[in-house]
């Protein structure tokens, strides 16, 4: 599978999903009280959670975050990125993205290992009280998405001393923000696609009308000034 029929995947299984015109839109964590809760909602959202009731869609969900992996994993071979020791996703999603990106690593002599390192109990990211860091290992987190990079950093923050962060592997980035900062923490983005790529493969395929494309484009975009201005 590669990157176009992922995005494909996730639409089929609602993983990627659009407001309609006459409807508000998706709250996201930057909603919260405390951050820009005054935010319009976004017309978009890629959630790969999935109610276990619903035992069909909580398989084929698992199923697309292994091969969500598999993705990442062509993208860093394409890079040549040197093998971490470890690699450990970022709670929730990124713990299976990150089991799918070491399944399918490219075949090296020394893979990296598949580390449950951290968790998150509400909302909260900490280590994994029943794992056993070894001394200043070198680890790549992987996650699905990338916004404003905020549990990302808590991530880092939190192994300092433990683990050397030298990589963070997304399948998408928002554009908003989150590479600059991550970067700034010396630590290398690896990005398979922007969201602007994923909606244009979904326009070229007749997923989605330009108008859901140029909607969410625009929401991009003010959110990008409303956390500049923050900053500013």
């Amino acid at each position: 599978m590669n990157k176009r029929e992922l995005v494909i995947a996730m639409w089929a299984a609602g993983i990627i999903r659009f407001a309609g015109e006459e409807e508000e839109g998706f709250r996201w964590q930057l909603h919260r009280p405390g951050r820009f809760p005054e935010a319009s909602l976004s017309p978009m959202k890629i959630e790969f959670r999935s109610a276990d009731t619903d035992k069909e869609r909580h398989a084929i969900v698992g199923l697309l975050k292994l091969k969500a992996g598999k993705v990442i994993g062509d993208y860093v071979r394409q890079e040549k990125l040197t093998p971490p020791q470890l690699v450990c996703g970022v709670p929730n999603v990124g713990m299976t993205v990150a089991a799918g990106l070491v399944q399918y690593w490219p075949s090296v002599s020394q893979p990296p290992r598949f580390f449950a390192g951290l968790r998150k109990l509400n909302d909260e990211i900490s280590l994994n009280p029943l794992a056993n860091w070894p001394n200043n290992a070198e680890v790549m987190l992987v996650d699905d998405v990338l916004s404003h990079a905020d549990s990302k950093l808590q991530a880092i923050n939190i192994l300092k001393g433990r683990a050397s962060v030298k990589a963070i592997a997304v399948l998408v980035d928002y554009q908003l923000g989150g590479q600059a900062k991550l970067e700034s923490a010396g630590v290398k983005v690896l990005a398979v696609m922007h969201a602007t790529e994923l909606l244009n493969t979904l326009v070229d395929d007749n997923l989605i009308p330009w108008s859901t494309h140029s909607r969410c484009l625009r929401w991009f975009e003010e959110i990008r000034q409303l956390t500049a201005a923050v900053r500013a």
